[in-house]
Order: structure tokens, then sequence, then C-alpha cells
């Protein structure tokens, strides 16, 4: 019965109830935030940093020359000779010097040359040859003779009578002696074809036993002295590995490790002095093979091995002629140690033992260069000053490159401390010495980076 009066009144209300609802509105996104995009910006006014490639200064163009040779054969202690044979009773007796007897002469010669008294020899030699007529005789005098000058140091004479041995009598003991002489004597006088021929020529005869080692280090000698360099290196070496007299034994030593450090081997021949110091304490070589035993260390990258090799070589020997190239060899070992002050020491000490000395003014370079590599500007430019004080050079193209270089390198020192007008200035001067030069390219380069940061 409800059911029935329910379902009238509904339907009687329902379009009262639809016409009092709202209408659906359609379906809409919300508005995005623009504050983001509306906000003003002004852009700045300084221009962004950029980093132009930088390059390495290039280096001194004024370098160290290359290191003086040894002096080929500066020793005639140890050099051999012939036999001397047993002199007489009364070698020098005033009878048969008195009278000029050419036998006794030659006997008195020989036996002063023995003893070291070359200028007597020489003296009873000339008479002895003057006064035979024994072809054998005045041979023999004539030999001796020949080696009493050269240990008087008349190469000269000396020469002339080996070269009349050999004239006569080339194949006997004394013949042999004088062409090993010779070939001495051509390395003495720096003629070292002239001592090959003569080593060669003896070399393929027949020599005495004792004679051949001998022959055999002076062509390795002679090799040498004629750029013939792996030659003479492997004939030490062959000579190395084989019994010899002390004297001859160390001068082997020394002139192998000398040709295997020109050979590019270094550490090599640091080790090869190093046997060669500490055995030949009497050598007249000592001197210079301690220089060496340094020189190669350095070369080798052992610094401090080769700094006490340099102070061992100036405390045994303090005036030793190695001086100038023993304190280079301690500026650029105090370099490769980071000892700037060190360097600077040696440096000056060079320049004051030798002012004319080439080695003062690469030394100084290179001084610089470090300093400037190091970022020690203000020590740079007092030491680029100090370099313009120097004397001029002799030719006028190296004068040419040294003041370019110098310009360059106070540029440097003054670009990297800030001061840009000045150093652009430099730049400037550098490049006008040489215009169309490597190093004016370098400077143009530096010059625009200058310019670019100066905002021209």
């Amino acid at each position: 019965m409800r059911r029935r009066l329910l379902i009238p009144l509904l339907c009687g209300l329902w379009p009262l109830l639809a016409a009092a609802a709202p209408e659906p509105l359609p379906f809409e996104p919300p508005l995005p935030d623009l504050t983001v995009f509306l906000s003003v910006r002004f852009p700045t006014l300084e221009k962004p940093e950029i980093a132009l490639p930088d390059v390495e200064p290039l280096l001194p163009p004024i370098s160290a020359p290359a290191l003086p040779s040894p002096t080929l054969a500066p020793d005639l202690s140890w050099k051999p000779h012939a036999s001397l044979p047993q002199p007489g009773l009364l070698p020098c007796n005033p009878l048969g010097t008195v009278l000029g007897v050419p036998i006794q002469l030659l006997d008195c010669g020989r036996f002063r040359y023995s003893r070291g008294e070359f200028e007597e020899a020489r003296d009873a030699l000339e008479g002895a040859v003057r006064g035979s007529q024994d072809q054998l005789l005045v041979t023999e005098a004539r030999y001796w003779l020949g080696e009493a000058l050269l240990r008087l140091g008349r190469l000269d004479i000396a020469e002339q009578q080996f070269s009349l041995v050999l004239q006569v009598d080339p194949k006997s003991e004394a013949g042999d002696y004088a062409r090993y002489s010779l070939g001495w004597i051509g390395l003495r006088l720096a003629t070292p074809s002239a001592a090959l021929t003569h080593f060669d020529t003896l070399l393929k005869g027949r020599l005495v036993a004792d004679l051949i080692p001998h022959a055999r280090h002076g062509r390795a000698l002679a090799l040498y002295g004629t750029d013939r360099l792996a030659d003479a290196r492997q004939e030490w070496q062959a000579l190395s590995e084989r019994p010899l007299p002390s004297q001859l034994q160390h001068e082997v030593i020394f002139w192998l490790g000398e040709a295997v450090g020109r050979s590019g081997e270094p550490v090599k021949a640091v080790e090869i002095l190093n046997r060669f110091t500490s055995v030949a304490l009497q050598s007249l070589r000592l001197e210079s093979g301690i220089f060496r035993m340094g020189w190669w260390a350095i070369e080798a990258g052992q610094p401090l091995e080769a700094m006490k090799s340099f102070r061992w070589l100036l405390s045994a020997f303090p005036r030793t002629q190695e001086m100038a190239w023993a304190r280079y060899g301690i500026v650029k070992a105090s370099l490769l140690l980071n000892d700037l002050g060190g360097a600077r020491r040696e440096a000056q000490e060079l320049r004051s033992a030798f002012p004319s000395h080439s080695l003062v003014l690469v030394s100084l370079l290179d001084l610089t260069h470090a300093l400037l590599a190091r970022g020690t500007f203000a020590e740079a430019g007092s030491l680029l000053q100090e370099l313009q004080g120097l004397p001029p050079l002799q030719s006028a193209r190296e004068q040419a490159q040294f003041t370019e270089y110098v310009s360059f390198l106070k540029a440097e020192a003054l670009r990297r401390q800030g001061a840009l007008s000045e150093a652009k200035a430099q730049y400037d001067a550098a490049r006008a010495v040489n215009p169309s030069g490597e190093l004016a390219a370098q400077a143009g380069y530096r010059a625009g980076q200058v310019a670019f940061f100066q905002r021209d």
C-alpha cells in the first residue's frame, strides 16, 4: 500500500529536482606558472674567460759546445821503446866521449836515456851519428836520438830521425819501434790519418809480441781521431778482454769508457769509468776520467752521482784543466736536482774564474730558462739584466740570436708577472731582430695572447 503511494509522489517531484541541479561544466586544465619567463635578466658586461693554448718556450739558441775530446797522446812515460842492451862497465867514460868513439858515444847515449837524462843522451847520440861510417851503428843511434828528442818535445826533429831509420832498416826491431813512434807523433800532432797509416802498416808485418797490443791501442786512438768511433770502440773492447801491462790496461779502460759514452750509452760509460778511477790512481788520465765519469752520469740521468764526481775532481785536482766544464757540469746537475741556489752559485763561480768562456753564457741561459719554468720570475728578471751586461759575442749572427732570445725571455717573465704592456713591448723587440725566424713566430703568438687578454 505504501509503495503504491510513494511512486506517484516521486514522479511528481522529479521535474522539480531536475530543474534545481546546476548544469555540469566542461574540463579545463590549470594555468601554467609564467613567472619564470616573465622575469627580467640582463647579460653580464664581462667577457667569459677563454684559455688560449700555451706553448713551451724555445730552448736557448746558443747551446754548449761539444764536449772536447781528451788529448790523444799526452803521456810519454809508458810509451814502449826498443830493448836497451846492457851498458858496458863505463858507458860514459871520459876517454871514449872525449875522443868521440862512435860505439862509446852510442853506449853512453843509451845509458843516459835509460836514466832520463835526455839532453845528455841527445849530445852523445848526435856525436855517434856524426862520427861513424857504420850504417847499422848510425841507424841504431838515430833511433835512440829520435826517442830522446821525442821526450824533449822536439817532435819535428824526432820525426826526421825515425823516418831515416825506416829508410835504412824498416824490418828490424828498431825499424818497427821507429814506425810506432812515428804513429805516436802523428797522434801528438793531431794528424790521426797519418798515424793510422803507420799503425796499419805496422800491424800487417811481423812484430815483437810486446809491441802488438800497443800498436793496436795506437790504431784505436787514430780511429777515434778520424771519427771512426765504432771501429775504435771495437778495438778497445777486444783489448780490454786480454791481459795487458798495467799502464796500457788503464789507457784502454779509459778510452773504452769515453767511446761508449760518445756512442750514446752513458750508463755503461759511467760503469767503465768508475772501474777506471778505482784502479788507475797514478794514471795521468785520472783527472780526465773523474770528470768524464761525472759528465756521462748527467747524460745518464744520475745528477747526484755526477755531483759526487765533480766535487771529487775539484778536491783532488784544484787546478784541473777541466775546471770550466766541471763547473758547468755542477750547474747542470744542480738544475736536475732542483737546487736553483746551488746552480746560481756555480754559474757565478764559473763566470768569476772564466769570464770570457763560452760556457758562462750557456750556463746563465740554462739557469734563466729553469727559473722561468719554475715560476721564479723576479730572480729570472735579475739574471736577464746580468745577461745583457755580458760582453758582445764575436759572431754577429750569434749576437743577434742572443739579443732576440733575451728580449723574448724578458717578455716571458713580465707576462707571467702580469705586466702585459711591458711584455708586449719586449715581444715586439724580439720580433724585430729576425722577423722571419722561429723565435719571432713564437713572440708574435705571445704578443697576440697579450693583446687578447688586454681586450685589444
